[in-house]
């Protein structure tokens, strides 16, 4: 930074850095200032050369809640708006997909309180853009697959709560189909037992107690 003030390499890289030290479990002085200060520089980067797909990637990805934090819907707007614009850019890109699949799901997961209808919108939106990305991929990765599989999760018990059961009874069976190729477990909702028969009883509710309790004993054996 001393040699190349304003080189926009340079910069990049000191933006990375800083996120880097700002993460949860990384000894940093001020881990909130840090991150604030990368993304104003991510920003400024991404707004003067806004080809840049690779600015506007990372500035997109960092602008993601962190793990814990409250999600804030006008940020996930802004990410979802970066992440078509990356799209648009390189239609074919993986990561972009996954990116705006991501973003789509959880802003729906997030409206679900507030606005159902564009929640719903949202999430059949990423639904629609992780299915063919986990199908496009030949060596498909984990996290795809399980981004996929969270959003089949929010949006059948979104029609659960709908009454539209036989569109969620669908959505629901695909997701014990997902759990039973998951290598481990990794899944949100089923890190506490709490949560685990919150879960289970979802499936209940749909009528897919039969499912329900095969997904019971395979967690028992995983155990």
């Amino acid at each position: 930074m001393k040699e190349a003030p304003d080189d926009a390499e340079v910069q990049f890289l000191q933006a990375r850095v800083l996120l880097f030290v700002s993460r949860p479990g990384v000894a940093a002085d001020r881990p909130s200032q840090q991150r604030e200060e990368a993304l104003e520089i991510l920003r400024q980067l991404a707004e003067k050369q806004p080809e840049n797909d690779v600015f506007r990637f990372e500035l997109a990805n960092a602008l993601l809640p962190q793990p814990g934090q409250e999600t804030d819907v006008n940020m996930l707007r802004t990410v979802v708006g970066h992440a078509r614009k990356l799209v648009a850019q390189q239609p074919a890109h993986p990561e972009y997909q996954a990116l705006l699949g991501r973003s789509l799901s959880l802003l729906g997961t997030r409206l679900l309180r507030d606005d159902r209808k564009t929640a719903e919108q949202d999430l059949r939106e990423a639904l629609a853009i992780e299915t063919a990305l986990v199908a496009a991929t030949s060596t498909s990765q984990q996290r795809f697959f399980e981004q996929l599989m969270m959003t089949r999760w929010t949006l059948a018990r979104l029609l659960l709560a709908e009454d539209k059961t036989d569109e969620a009874r669908a959505l629901l069976g695909q997701v014990a189909d997902d759990l039973a190729k998951v290598a481990f477990l990794r899944p949100r909702f089923l890190f506490e037992d709490e949560r685990q028969r919150g879960f289970l009883e979802v499936f209940e509710r749909a009528g897919l107690g039969a499912r329900a309790q095969a997904i019971r004993e395979a967690l028992a054996k995983r155990r």
